[in-house]
């Protein structure tokens, strides 16, 4: 069965148009044998013409479905993909995952609540994956930086999208976010480097920006250039440098731009500037002709002059000399100048119309020559005239003024291009720190796939555009292929047999472009190196090799034909995976091969400038002639060595989206969202699912969605949440509705499924669900016949059932006051006990309070006593002081009344001397000794023994002094000592209080413990034995209960019948209430009026409560038998209650 065959008028389903791409609606006419049918969509357009492919058809859910990623749709298609966007994107909700691309839709809005950086905090808080808060770029960052810490494995980030999607602002995001993350750990001087790190880099956008960005009829800032930047980390995770590449400058708008452009900021921000006057500028922009070419000089909102001050700033930031920015905005100046220079043409003298310059190109080619520093007559020479050299003689030949023009913009444009690169380079210098990383992160921001049209149909693709397509070409096909490969690693993970699937290559399309033999690029290049080589013989060697009249084609490949080729004629299509592509051919030979003359290398080589002498390349030696390298073959290889240095990392994507040409917030433009879906290769992802099982469950979804096809079994299954079960249940789904290995396959943990597999499930679904509802209605019928003939018998009963309810109210509240009451009996249980626990426990607090005022006590009382004796002996040592200088005072008096004794015995000795001396002159011999020399000597002998005896009496003291000393630090040992002790002994004493305490404590509470389990099992043990009987007994009255009843029932029901015959009712039945408990398949109806009289009657026996129980199970005890019944389960009742008392 094919698609075509399930569609049905009235179906929800999508309908395509071409102005609106998918719109919702639902099937209005299908011709089943044309294949042809219309929509009604909800809008009220009817869509007409529409084939199968142009119909999907879906449910309720599925358009209400909104998930976080795309690939968890449950019909994954075109429309049900931008449909999701679309309602996301009407919610301020910008960016959806789809597998490993994140789409971010440009919302023209920087205040979105949920993306504003206060909430940057909420995405770092989170561990390796970003798992509880919505897609963003952050957590692309997030997850790439952790994946690169956790792999040590480099990363890469590709952003791309059209001109005006955010590219530039989302990687300024990631950017912003990895500075932000690889500062959350470490010390504060590592974050200092790193945040110093991030600071430098973001530094090194405002240059690029102005020298490589310009407005466009879709951006106001779009970059025309390519840029892969390496972000550098050390091994822990620091953000350490940056190196960055740039890819295929837009050389053409150095020198034009067109209708509603500007060529680069750069130009008319050095215009704006204060300083224009040092460059020979005047301040009106208008008066330039390079920079009025697209007839827009201003940008609203946005400040020419303010920006070059910005750059300024920065190059001053990233280390660039005054003299080389001198040098980079005198190289700027020259490029205005040169472009202001109009060609004239003259005719010489062999009448060929030749290149000359008037005054006032000459004066502006003066300055401009002024502003690169080089020879202003030498530079026109060049200009004008081409100089051949053959043998020994120079020929000079004239050159027309295209030629000049070309000659003049080749130079402006190669200066302008090294100028940038030169640019790119002095950034690296300042931010590449590869020798101290161990890692990097690859942030790709290249340029968008690119298709121009003028409204008239004519296309304005050229070189530029076909270089741009190749690199987005070969982005895609290393897409496709890693996003196949993802896919078929899960297909394998889950069991599913894969032989059959193939995925969308264009390999063969890259061949087409840029193989070795026979491509675009190797034909471009072949042809220039022909010396009579053009645009056209291009041309037709192309038609011929790729499209000829005769022979295979390539699918790739096509010619205009019809009104396309009249507007197109000199084009050529390339059928890209985004769509088909007319390029113009025009032009193409020179842009790739650029020529420069060597005489034009050395005039600018020569200029004292420092910088601007390097901005040309040095002639070739002619002794070594070197391959000429074009611009294709240059960039096919930066291509190659991107998609192989892409290839060796694990990749990430950031597709960005215009939502609409308009620029503003809200507003959706269907067709051109699904362009660029389609150009950032989000449609081929669903291609290569389509390829396979475009349509996944989880084993429990599957089940949960599709039970109802199994029926009772399905609906009544236990164990949802168990994986056996719902693989089984799962099975038997496919069984019962014969899924085969082509539409549907059974993985290990999801069901994998066709489009086909899919619609025919649902199909099936909608049928049995149709039954299933069918069959609840006529019960919930059925039940509620039923439920209006009782609320009829309860209004005919209600003063006796308003009593019964009282009594049972009165009973529930009688049970209730009796719970409450014993509520309350345990909560003054408890309360006393609580009581008798806290008396211990402060009778406890107030012995320990007691032992601790006695220790205190005691305590100053021993320090009291220290202090006294301590008192005592300082005044015992006083006195010992007192008395030892007191004996000091008295030696003084003894020693100075020895020496008074002294002079007294030697006055007196020299009194007897004299005598002697005058005895002597009067005898005849002299005595032997004088009575001086014997004095002197009694004397010296009586001070040597006073000096002995008051040296023995002071050693006596200073040793009567030690042993004091002694005996006091003795005594103050053993009193420190003692103190010790009693404290140990009173924390004891405290101790094993307290643990006596604790140990009595513990036992009470493990005594009432132990006591509170044995009664609780011995009370569980009574209620099971109680609940076992009460079952029994219940168990038993019901079984008698419902026995009786039977009887009685078809004993009412002859009653009945023999009744209607007598009467005549039974065929014709009056309009009276039927019995709920007969169906209308039994035929015969019973009246109730019967029932109620011998209900009546049986209530007038006034049975008590025994005959309210046989009411509640309806029965009517109208004979003998079922008195002796009531009588019997009274007396079971009341032994029950006996039974529950007694437990």
């Amino acid at each position: 069965m094919s698609a075509a065959d399930l569609i049905e008028v009235g179906a929800l389903c999508f309908g395509y148009s071409i102005k609106h791409s998918w719109k919702v609606g639902k099937v209005a006419s299908w011709d089943t044998a044309k294949k042809v049918g219309s929509v009604q969509c909800t809008d009220g357009e009817t869509l007409n013409k529409l084939n199968a492919d142009m119909i999907n058809l879906v449910s309720q859910e599925v358009l209400d479905e909104d998930v976080d990623d795309l690939l968890n749709l449950t019909l994954l298609h075109d429309s049900t993909l931008l449909h999701v966007l679309k309602m996301r994107y009407m919610r301020d909700v910008i960016y959806t995952n789809i597998g490993a691309i994140v789409i971010a839709l440009n919302p023209f809005n920087y205040k979105i609540p949920w993306y504003t950086d206060d909430n940057m905090p909420k995405y770092l808080k989170e561990g390796d994956r970003i798992e509880e808060n919505l897609p963003h770029s952050w957590a692309v960052a997030h997850n790439t930086y952790h994946e690169l810490l956790g792999d040590q494995e480099n990363q890469t980030v590709l952003v791309s999208g059209e001109s005006g999607a955010g590219k530039t602002e989302a990687s300024k995001i990631v950017m912003k976010y990895l500075a932000a993350v690889s500062c959350k750990q470490g010390d504060e001087a590592n974050k200092k480097a790193a945040g110093e790190v991030g600071v430098k880099i973001n530094m090194a956008s405002p240059p690029l920006e102005a020298f490589g960005n310009a407005k466009t009829v879709r951006n106001d800032n779009s970059s025309r250039f390519g840029k892969f930047m390496k972000i550098q980390f050390s091994k822990d995770g620091f953000l350490v440098g940056a190196h960055t590449t740039k890819y295929l400058l837009e050389k053409s708008r150095i020198i034009t731009a067109a209708q509603n452009e500007r060529v680069y900021h750069v130009f008319y921000q050095i215009i704006a500037h204060a300083n224009h006057g040092k460059y020979n500028l005047v301040p009106t922009v208008s008066d330039y002709v390079s920079c009025n070419a697209g007839e827009c000089v201003s940008i609203p909102g946005v400040d020419d002059g303010e920006d070059q001050q910005a750059a300024m700033d920065a190059m001053s930031a990233i280390n660039m000399s005054s003299e080389e920015q001198e040098g980079v905005w005198r190289a700027v100046a020259g490029v205005l100048h040169l472009q202001q220079m109009e060609v004239a043409e003259k005719m010489d003298a062999q009448n060929n119309a030749v290149a000359t310059f008037t005054d006032e190109a000459r004066k502006n080619l003066e300055l401009g020559a002024a502003q690169w520093m080089i020879d202003a007559a030498a530079l026109e020479k060049e200009f004008v005239s081409s100089t051949m050299q053959s043998g020994k003689q120079t020929i000079t030949k004239p050159l027309s003024a295209a030629k000049a023009k070309d000659t003049r913009d080749s130079v402006c444009k190669i200066l302008y291009d090294n100028l940038f690169q030169w640019l790119v380079d002095k950034i690296n210098v300042t931010t590449d720190q590869g020798s101290q990383s161990e890692n990097w992160l690859g942030l790709l921001d290249i340029f968008g796939f690119e298709s121009f049209e003028k409204p008239d149909g004519t296309a304005t693709n050229s070189f530029e555009q076909i270089c741009i397509n190749l690199a987005n070409e070969a982005l895609q096909g290393h897409y496709n292929n890693y996003i196949f490969v993802e896919d078929m690693k899960e297909c394998q993970r889950e069991g599913i047999d894969t032989t059959d699937v193939t995925f969308a290559d264009n390999k063969a399309c890259l061949d087409l472009l840029s193989g070795a033999k026979n491509s675009v690029f190797s034909m471009l290049d072949l042809e220039c190196s022909l010396p009579k080589g053009g645009d056209m013989d291009l041309l037709g060697k192309l038609h011929d090799t790729f499209a000829p009249t005769k022979g295979v084609a390539n699918e790739y490949y096509g010619r205009p034909r019809g009104d396309r080729l009249r507007k197109n004629p000199n084009a050529f299509i390339i059928r890209h995976y985004a769509g088909n592509v007319v390029y113009d051919i025009s032009g193409w030979l020179e842009k790739n091969k650029e020529p420069l003359k060597d005489e034009l290398k050395v005039i600018v080589r020569n200029s004292p400038d420092p910088l601007i002498k390097t901005l040309l390349p040095a002639p070739p030696d002619s002794s070594r002639p070197a391959k000429a390298v074009t611009v294709s073959g240059f960039f096919k290889e930066q291509v190659m060595q991107l998609i192989t240095l892409i290839t060796s990392t694990n990749p990430h994507w950031i597709r960005c989206v215009k939502p609409h040409p308009a620029k503003k917030p809200l507003m959706w433009d269907p067709v051109q969202v699904m362009n660029q879906l389609r150009s950032a290769g989000v449609i081929e992802t669903v291609k290569v699912r389509k390829a396979g099982y475009p349509i996944r469950f989880p084993h429990a979804m599957f089940r949960e969605r599709y039970k109802a096809l199994l029926g009772k079994e399905g609906l009544t299954a236990s164990n949802p949440s168990d994986p056996e079960e719902n693989r089984r249940m799962c099975t038997k789904i496919f069984e019962a509705h014969n899924i085969d290995k082509s539409i549907g396959q059974m993985g290990k943990t999801k069901v994998f499924l066709r489009q086909k597999a899919f619609i025919h499930l649902n199909n099936e679904k909608d049928k049995a669900l149709a039954r299933h509802i069918t069959t609840i209605q006529r019960c919930a019928r059925s039940r509620k016949g039923r439920s209006d003939c009782f609320w009829l018998y309860v209004k005919k009963h209600k003063s006796r059932i308003e009593a019964e309810l009282k009594a049972d109210r009165e009973r529930v509240a009688r049970e209730a006051a009796e719970k409450e009451a014993k509520q309350k009996a345990e909560a003054a249980q408890r309360a006393q006990k609580e009581e008798q626990e806290r008396v211990l426990l402060l009778a406890y607090t107030i012995k320990v309070q007691k032992n601790l005022r006695g220790f205190l006590e005691r305590s100053k009382l021993i320090r009291k006593f220290t202090e006294m004796e301590r008192a005592k002996e300082e005044l015992r040592q006083d006195a010992l002081l007192e008395a030892q200088h007191q004996e000091m005072l008295d030696l003084e008096e003894s020693r100075a009344a020895v020496e008074a004794a002294e002079v007294k015995q030697q006055a007196k000795a020299a009194r007897l001397q004299k005598k002697l001396e005058e005895a002597g002159k009067k005898g005849d011999d002299e005595p032997e000794f004088s009575a001086a020399d014997i004095t002197r000597k009694k004397t010296q002998t009586l001070q040597e023994d006073r000096r002995a005896a008051y040296l023995a009496r002071r050693e006596e003291a200073r040793r009567q002094r030690a042993l004091e000393r002694q005996k006091q630090e003795e005594a103050r040992k053993k009193l420190q000592a003692k103190q010790q002790r009693q404290q140990v002994l009173a924390v004891e004493i405290d101790v094993r209080a307290q643990n006596k305490f604790l140990r009595a404590l513990e036992k009470k509470e493990k005594h009432q413990r132990d006591f509170g389990e044995e009664r609780a099992k011995h009370f569980r043990a009574a209620c099971r034995r109680v609940d076992a009987r009460d079952e029994w007994e219940h168990n038993r009255e019901q079984h008698l209960a419902r026995d009786y009843d039977n009887r009685l029932r078809q004993e009412r029901f002859m009653r009945a019948k023999q009744s209607l015959v007598d009467r005549d009712l039974y065929t014709n039945p009056p309009n009276v209430l039927l019995s709920p408990d007969l169906t209308a398949d039994r035929g015969v109806p019973t009246i109730l009026t019967q029932r109620q009289q011998v209900m009546e009657a049986a209530y007038q026996r006034k049975l008590g409560k025994t005959y309210d129980m046989l009411q509640n199970y309806g029965i009517d005890p109208i004979d003998e038998l079922q008195r002796e019944r009531v009588a019997r389960l009274a007396d079971i009742k009341h032994k029950k209650r006996q039974g529950s008392a007694a437990g």
